[in-house]
Order: structure tokens, then sequence, then C-alpha cells
């Protein structure tokens, strides 16, 4: 499988520096460390250069991967009406730059970049995406939940329009269970549809043990802090309950709140630290908070290990990361019992109401005042912290993308599930007398599940598989006057096989060809230096004109009839029919690297490589012999024909269906009429070709999406 994530959030601004910033990027290095046999490919939005170079190489270092730049219209000085058209542009240079990745899953790690303003943009057609699981992150659901504080009445359209995309994902991933709770309540995604991932800590923090007395010096030196302080981490908006910290602050003992600071970690603007300041002074707090603006990573870990106790008094947290951290360095960590943040601490001792400051002032002094409870509970934390782990979170996350996979091509192969897509088979004879035609005709029946198929031409020869599962049979006339019926036309074909209905048919009906090499009943007729040559071409840069073949080679297959290799091959009405087609699949890698070799006008075409299925029987003994080391999936895989046989007709199937989402051309005929219709000023049908051409130079198109193997 092949699996797409964008990674937009780890660039923007309000997303990249904080929580959803860090969690997309700790669950891709995760991702690369585990993807096992899958492709994992990564996006990233190429207008925000700053640090780009930086994460590409930590993308790379953390495992086998490819990363991919796309450019959009630039939407930051864009507003209202304007704004929207461009984004209506942006979806479908998006949308296309995705399918030409060629994903079988695609992730989008956070839907809200851009909701209101910036130069980021989620597109809001994910439907239109041709891959086979479609899904992203939700982080929480708080403007929705405290709509009167966080969703202005002019965002609420905006925001709405965000939070119904998930709607459209086949998978939603949760980062906590409160927040899958609150998604099925408010949003009424499915169950099935939405798990439950987690969450886990950098290995920026870590429990440190003893601290030596002069670092410990010199970091609460640095921040203000004296021996004993209580430590607060995260920002100071209203589900943050900040007032409700400082009042239980004031509750405490005067012995004890004299003694004992608290420190609040959060970047302020000076406005936030003047109206913080005030407002400890106007509650009579023996000491004012100690407000240390941006903390490192580095001296954050220290501050963690030195603090006697840790409160997360938040109202609401889609995770609430500062606790795991604390967790993680030992700290005495209590916590609010909202949200999250019971299903973090688990131990319901260390919890408290956090609309009741008394009780928050209560549990702080008992701790304050026990040395014991506190190394107790300091210990029982970073045991629990052990539990959250990234490789969890990304074993989670592939194995439900796995899961989702799997039901979909069970359901799409099963009566009882979604429609079966209709495919009309046209095959030259399906008999003993041609290569093609016994494929098909071993074939009938294991196409037959995922597929409702129609054989245009003759009916299957007595006995051979699928002449009893019900398989229609049309003549090819009838085609042309039926074709809107079928969800894709396959035409099957020899390289030295290609008959009169093919030729007339493919003109007026589009359809994927596949191509089976015909084998020579006499051996090669074509002289020794080409032999020599015919496994000599190689891929050269696509600047440079993309594949070699020699003159040669050219003239042999411009000839009438060309034997290569032991395989005939009638030249020029196969480069006819390949030209003709909507896609190509070949059955050996060898023909369609000669054949695009020599042939350079057919490289834009469409095409992929599927081994023909072994006959029942003859795939376990060569299987086990060529790989007995191999992965036991893998090689389950190969010993069923029909499995291979269902990939063969998906890809003739797929390719239909995604062409015209990965056609450069499909693309600019969109847009142009899109332009065109709403009758765009100048400036800003120039900012759409811009983008479109800076989109296409970024990911030139060549047909080469469909080829895994290259």
């Amino acid at each position: 499988m092949k699996l797409v994530v964008d990674l937009q959030a780890c660039q923007t601004p309000g997303s990249g520096p904080r929580g959803i910033g860090r969690y997309s990027f700790e669950l891709a290095a995760a991702l690369a460390r585990n993807a096992s046999l899958h492709d994992l490919h990564f996006l990233l939005n190429a207008d925000f250069a700053d640090g780009i170079e930086a994460l590409d190489r930590a993308l790379k270092a953390a495992g086998r991967v490819t990363c991919e730049r796309y450019r959009l219209v630039p939407l930051d000085a864009s507003y209202g009406s304007r704004r929207r058209r461009l984004q209506r542009i942006d979806d479908a240079i998006l949308n296309w730059r995705y399918a030409c990745t060629g994903a079988d899953a695609l992730h989008v790690s956070s839907v809200f970049e851009g909701w209101q303003a910036g130069g980021a943009h989620v597109t809001s057609r994910i439907r239109d995406v041709p891959a086979g699981v479609r899904s992203a992150t939700l982080y929480d659901l708080i403007p929705l939940i405290f709509a009167d504080t966080y969703l202005p009445a002019e965002a609420r359209a905006l925001y709405d329009a965000r939070v119904e995309l998930f709607g459209s994902f086949d998978l939603v991933f949760a980062i906590s269970e409160s927040t899958r709770r609150d998604a099925i309540a408010h949003l009424a995604i499915p169950p099935s549809r939405i798990v439950n991932i987690g969450a886990a800590t950098t290995t920026a923090f870590r429990h440190l043990g003893t601290i030596a007395a002069e670092r410990a010096h010199d970091v609460l030196h640095r921040h203000g802090l004296g021996p004993r302080f209580m430590l607060y981490v995260g920002g100071i908006d209203f589900r943050k309950n900040i007032d409700g910290l400082l009042m239980a602050y004031a509750a405490l003992p005067p012995a004890i709140a004299h003694e004992v600071q608290v420190a609040v970690v959060c970047e302020l603007s000076s406005v936030e630290r003047e109206m913080l300041l005030a407002r400890a002074a106007s509650l009579g707090v023996a000491q004012p908070p100690v407000l240390t603006g941006y903390v490192t990573d580095d001296d954050l870990n220290a501050l963690y290990n030195l603090c006697e106790v840790f409160v997360f008094p938040s109202l609401y947290e889609g995770f609430g990361l500062p606790l795991l951290e604390a967790m993680t360095c030992g700290a005495p960590a209590i916590a609010s019992n909202a949200s999250s943040m019971p299903e973090i601490l688990g131990d319901p001792e260390a919890l408290f109401d956090p609309r009741d400051p008394i009780a928050m002032a209560r549990m702080m002094e008992g701790l304050l005042d026990n040395p014991y409870r506190r190394k107790r509970l300091g210990e029982a934390n970073r045991h629990r912290a052990r539990r959250f782990s990234w490789d969890t979170v990304a074993y989670r996350f592939i194995e439900s993308i796995e899961d989702a996979m799997a039901r979909r091509l069970v359901d799409d192969a099963t009566l009882g599930g979604h429609r079966r897509p209709r495919v009309a088979v046209v095959v030259p004879a399906a008999s003993e007398s041609s290569v093609a035609g016994r494929y098909v005709a071993r074939m009938l029946s294991y196409w037959n599940r995922p597929f409702e198929v129609d054989i245009v031409g003759q009916a299957p020869a007595p006995g051979a598989a699928g002449t009893e599962s019900g398989i229609g049979v049309i003549a090819p006339a009838a085609l042309r006057g039926t074709n809107s019926r079928y969800d894709c036309v396959v035409y099957h074909v020899g390289t030295g096989e290609i008959p009169d209905t093919v030729r007339t048919l493919l003109n007026d009906v589009p359809g994927v060809l596949v191509v089976h090499d015909t084998p020579s009943a006499t051996g090669d007729a074509t002289a020794a230096a080409l032999r020599a040559r015919s496994h000599s071409m190689r891929t050269i840069p696509a600047g440079a004109g993309g594949i070699e073949a020699s003159a040669a080679e050219r003239n042999a297959l411009d000839a009438v009839t060309a034997t290569l290799d032991g395989v005939v091959y009638r030249g020029r009405e196969l480069r006819a029919l390949i030209r003709g087609a909507q896609g190509v699949v070949f059955d050996s890698q060898r023909s369609a690297t000669l054949l695009r070799a020599v042939w350079p006008d057919i490289v834009e075409i469409p095409w992929r490589v599927v081994e023909p299925a072994p006959a029942d029987g003859d795939a376990v003994d060569s299987v086990d012999a060529a790989d007995p080391d191999g992965d036991p999936r893998i090689a389950a895989m190969r010993r069923r024909p029909a499995r291979v046989a269902e990939l063969e007709a998906g890809a003739c199937a797929y390719v239909k269906s995604a062409d015209d989402a990965r056609s450069a051309e499909s693309l600019r005929r969109e847009l142009v009429g899109m332009i065109a219709a709403e009758g765009w000023d100048e400036s800003l049908s120039l900012a759409a070709g811009g983008a479109i051409e800076a989109g296409l130079a970024l990911h030139p198109w060549s047909g080469r999406w469909m080829n895994r193997r290259a």
C-alpha cells in the first residue's frame, strides 16, 4: 500500500510550532519507523519555505520515505469572495497533486489550516480524490463546544464548513477517547469510522533522576524561581482555567503560599502579562505568579523534574500534552477531571473539579505538605506515562488504515456490499487459439467476484472458468450503444494478436488496454545485435528525453511484425492501440520497458505492470522456491491466483476512475472552464494560471504514477 501524508500542518505559523505541528511531525516520524511493507510519501506546501528543507531532511532521516512539494494559488492577501474563488482553484490543483501520487491511502494532518486567513489550504473536495482510504486527524472540537467564547458569529460558517469535512473522510483519527466521543456526539460520525490512536511525548522530555546543583540553580535563577514552586505549562485562554489556578493558589494557607511560588510557562504579550498580574493581585495571592515566557525544551524538561507539583486545571483538552510531559519526567502531577485528563492521568485521587478552586487548593496543600506523597505520585505518574509511545500511535494508525482498506475490498467484492463496478471485457476469442483468450477464460470467475462482467465477442469456451457464473455476452455492435452502462471497458490483446474487433471498437469506445506477451513458435527472427541489446535499455532523466532505445529496435518494431527475445510484436498496430487507450496494463516488465523505449510518444499514457496470475496449483512451489525466506503475507497472497487476478481487474478499473484526476490537461480544462464561467478579472485569472503552471513544473505529468516498480 502507498500511504501519502499531507504535512502542511507542520509548516503553518499557527500550527507548526504548537501542539498540532508537533503531533503531526512525531506521528510522521513514527510512521516512517514502522511503515514496514508500505510505501510512505510526504507532501509539503512549497509556499511555506521557512524550515522546509530542515523538515524534509528530518522526515527522510526518520525512515525510508519520499517527500514531494506542491504549490497553490497564493491566498495571503485575499479575503471574502475573492479568497473563496481562489480556494476553489486550489481545490482542483491540490486534488490533482494528491491523485498524481497514486495514493492507496491519503491522510490530511489537519483540516483547519487556513480556514480563516493565511496562505494554507485544505481541499473541500476530498471525496474527489481517487484513494482507497482518505483520513484526517481530529485534535479537538473546542470552538464548537465553547462557541460563545471561541467562535464569533462571522466565523461560524467557515468553521462549520471545515467541521463538515470530517464527514467526507473514510477514517477520522482522534487523539483521545474524549475527542472521539465528542466527534460521535457533535458531528454524528459513525463510531466505526473514528478511531482513538492517542498521543505521546517527544524524546526531549525524560526523567533526569538527580540534577546537578549548579544546573538546577542556573535554570531556576534564569526564570526567577526559588527552590520550591508549582508548575503550570500551557496557554492562558478561557478553557485553560488560569483564573481557577490563581484562585486556588490564593486559597492556600499563608505559610505555604509565602514559601511556594507558582510558575506559569507560556509565551505572553505585554498586555497579557499585565492582565494576569493584575488579576492575581486582585485575588490577594501571597506572591505574584512567575511568568517565565517562552522556555526551551531543555529548560522545560529541567523544570518538570524540579517542580514540587505540576498543576493542570484545564476545562477541556483534546489530549493535554503538557500533562503527559510532566508525568514522563516523574513530576507529581494533578489535573482536572474534565475531557481527556482522566484517561491520561489514570489515578482518580489525583483529579479535581476544575470549577472548584477550594478542592484544587486542598489537593495542592496535601502534596506540598507531604514529600512522601509527592514521591509516590511522581513514580506512579512516570510508570503510567510509559504506556504512551509514538510507535504505539503509529501501529494503531497503520492497522486502522489496513483494516479500512480490507473492508473496502470486501465491500466492493461482495454482492451484499456496495454496487459492483460493471466492466465490459473485449477479447478476441475465449479459446485455446489466443493467448489473451485463454487468459480471460481462466480468470473470468475470479473477475466476476469484485466486478459485474460482460464479455464482448464470443462466449467462453465450454468448461472454461466462469461459464456458469452468470457472465453476460454482448455483441461488439451492442457495446457502442450501451458503453455508458459500464464503469470500465477493458480490451485484452496479445502483442502479436490484434483482432479487428479491438481496433474498431477502441476508436469508438474508450477503454483500458491489457497487453499480453505473444510467444513466438519459431524463435527470434531478428539480428543477433538486436538480441544482444534487448535488455540494455536505460532510463535517463526526464529532462533529457525520457527513455532511450536503439535505432535497430525502433526499426524492428516499426515493421509490420517483429520478434524480440521470443515475443512477437505487431508493431504499428500495437502502437496505434496504445496511443488510443485510456491506460495500459502490461503483463511483463520487459514489454513495458521495450515499447516505452521504442515509442516515446506513448510514455504519457497511464500504465502499470501486473504479471499474469498463475494457474491453480502452480503458485505454491514456485513462490516457496523463489523466496523461501520471504514475508509470509506476500507469499500467501501469491499463492492465491484469485487475489492476483482481482488485482489485475482492479488495476484496469482504477485506471479509468483515476485517469481524469491525474491528467494535467483535465486540470487545465477544469480551471479554464471555472474562470470562464465565473467571469473572473484578469489579475485573478493570471494568479490562477501562474499557480497551475508552477504546480505542473513541480510535478510534470508523465504517466509514471502507475508504475509502482519504477
